[in-house]
């Protein structure tokens, strides 16, 4: 029973140890999205902080499936994220979120 809760607790610290840092992620963004997600990257798109937060996350994970390639950016994106598992995609999708102001 000790060594249960001995390997439950250190389970916990070593997942907020290696905490997912949505900001982090974003760094790799703001050439085409900018610092604050306010800049367009195609005439036509929405910048990324105006998108309500459950439809840019399913427009992140579309691009990781390959399946979202609207205005063309489907093979652009997919690079960026194809790495990212789903913590992370989240992570940015709600670092992008508290950027709206």
């Amino acid at each position: 029973m000790k060594r249960l809760a001995i390997l439950g607790i250190a389970s916990i610290f070593s997942v907020s140890a290696f905490a997912v840092d949505g900001a982090e992620i974003y760094k790799k963004c703001v050439g085409c999205h900018g610092a604050d997600g306010t800049q367009k990257y195609h005439p036509k798109a929405s910048p990324i902080v105006t998108l309500r937060k459950d439809r840019r996350l399913r427009a992140l994970e579309g691009y990781k499936e390959g399946n979202n390639n609207k205005y063309g950016m489907g093979s652009a994106m997919r690079a960026q994220v194809q790495n990212l598992n789903q913590l992370e995609l989240e992570a940015v999708n709600e670092y992008i979120e508290s950027l709206k102001k």
